[in-house]
């Protein structure tokens, strides 16, 4: 059989730039959350995010999402 490798701990001492940060916005303009991207701008990300956000209970879900590559979405859910 195959022996994995352990998971290594790395510590980091410097700052770690930031790709952008993602803002979910309602259409009377209230901010709903916010998060920092610090790698890659990926659809399964900011899905990850949208789903961690509605996921409280009793939150109102949206019917609708738009964002800016949205024709990438269905692909990934």
């Amino acid at each position: 059989g195959t022996k994995k490798d352990p998971l290594k701990l790395k510590a980091i001492f410097c700052r770690q730039r930031t790709n952008n940060e993602q803002l979910f916005v309602r259409p009377c303009g209230v901010i709903c959350s916010r998060a920092t991207m610090y790698h890659h701008e990926a659809m399964s990300n900011v899905l990850i995010l949208f789903e961690k956000m509605f996921s409280l209970p009793r939150a109102r879900k949206p019917q609708h999402m738009i964002y800016d590559s949205n024709c990438n979405a269905l692909r990934e859910v």
